[in-house]
């Protein structure tokens, strides 16, 4: 008879949780624990029992576990000749959130004792039991439960009339496992059981790392004024710079970010300054440019010496045959290019501004042929000789005048250096 009350009452238990199954999915919890109970003293059972047991649980709902357990226990000599004892309990337990790793356990129930070796032949009562603890989870699937247990029976199984409950107070320490959604049991302090089983894993989105904050580059400014200089001369080197702590070159004693220096390369240099600060830093060049200083000029060239001139009282108006006075000057001439045989020279012809410039131009050259061929008359040879008619574009008198006319009618040796 106790045995089948015993198998009746942890079918109702399992019964009420495959209903709770059958209506939402859920987590199974199985685990060991060890026990230390404190006996009530009337029961003439002795004063403690160590012993063991077996845990069996399923989430019905979130936060809430339907649990049924069973264990056995030593009994201390007594005068009842009780040897062990088996208690049976089935909880509705709360599981209370304290961290995301720690609930706190609170829980009551039925139980149901069964003592073996009762020399009253009655060896089984029942009564009311709670419980209060933790679960500490170690990973997601195990966790440990220190507990207390306190059972009160309304109708013990002794024989002491001035008694009429008992209560035993006791204290245990357990692991369990869990299967089917334990992440969510276990880990999760405020996630819901799903009702539908998790869906396959979706890659998660991609992190972008948020942006490196980058000390920013330094800049640097370097320029020449004049950047082109003679030998002998300077120019000014000028810098500036941005985000730079310093600014160093070898051609400076200045370490500062902005500054100038005089320079007086003695040929073309480039120049280059080192910028630095927390972003890294940064090099500037300029070059100088340096030529040479220019020569003295040359002495200007001495002008073209006339050696002879016949102005226009050797020539008639409009002719240009040389008069007997013009031969004589000639004659002179003659005379000076046969003492320096590398003298040459240019015959040039001119003409006063009567009739027109095409006529005076042609004039010019007749008058010119005219005074080469008398010298090359008189042995001066023909290489020597150049001839040029310049017409009426260059008088030196004025042509409003016949004694200007005159002046203007004229053939001039150059000599030709």
């Amino acid at each position: 008879m106790r045995m089948l009350r015993r198998l009746a009452m942890l079918v109702g238990v399992m019964a009420t949780a495959n209903v709770a199954l059958a209506q939402r999915a859920g987590t199974i919890e199985a685990g060991v624990f060890g026990h230390f109970t404190k006996l009530d003293e009337d029961v003439l059972l002795g004063s403690s029992s160590f012993g063991a047991g077996g845990r069996l649980g399923f989430f019905a709902i979130r936060h809430l576990s339907l649990e049924g357990e069973y264990s056995f226990g030593t009994i201390e000599d007594n005068v009842r000749d009780v040897s062990m004892w088996y208690p049976f309990r089935g909880l509705v337990i709360g599981h209370i959130p304290i961290t995301s790793k720690v609930k706190l356990l609170l829980g009551a129930g039925y139980k149901y004792d069964t003592w073996k070796g009762d020399t009253t032949k009655n060896q089984y009562e029942d009564g009311f039991t709670a419980i209060g603890g933790l679960r500490i989870c170690i990973n997601d699937g195990w966790s440990v439960r220190p507990e207390v247990v306190f059972d009160r029976n309304p109708s013990p199984n002794f024989q002491r009339p001035t008694t009429s409950t008992s209560t035993h107070l006791g204290f245990r320490f357990g692991i369990s496992k869990f299967f089917g959604r334990a992440n969510n049991t276990c880990i999760s302090p405020t996630g819901a059981v799903p009702m539908a089983p998790p869906p396959p894993p979706v890659a998660p989105p991609m992190q972008v790392p948020p942006p490196v904050v980058m000390a920013p580059a330094p800049t640097a400014n370097l320029t020449a004024s004049p950047s082109s200089i003679t030998a002998g001369s300077s120019a000014m080197l000028i810098w500036s710079s941005t985000n730079a702590t310093r600014c160093s070159a070898p051609w400076t004693s200045l370490t500062t970010s902005a500054g100038s220096q005089s320079v007086s390369p003695t040929s073309t240099t480039t120049y280059t300054l080192t910028c630095t600060g927390t972003g890294g830093s940064v090099n500037a060049p300029v070059t100088v440019s340096v030529t040479a200083a220019p020569a003295a000029p040359p002495p200007p060239a001495a002008p073209p010496r006339e050696i002879y001139r016949l102005d226009g009282v050797f020539f008639d108006f409009d002719m240009s045959v040389i008069k007997p006075e013009g031969r004589v000057k000639l004659d002179s001439a003659v005379t000076i290019l046969n003492r320096f045989a590398d003298m040459r020279v240019e015959i040039q012809g001119h003409t006063d501004s009567i009739a027109t410039e095409a006529y005076n131009q042609a004039l010019s050259l007749r008058r010119a042929t005219a005074v080469r061929d008398y010298l090359m008359a008189r042995g001066i040879a023909e290489s020597r000789l150049t001839m040029r008619g310049f017409g009426e574009t260059q008088p030196q008198a004025d042509n409003g005048t016949d004694a200007g006319r005159a002046l203007n009618r004229r053939v001039v040796l150059i000599e030709v250096r």
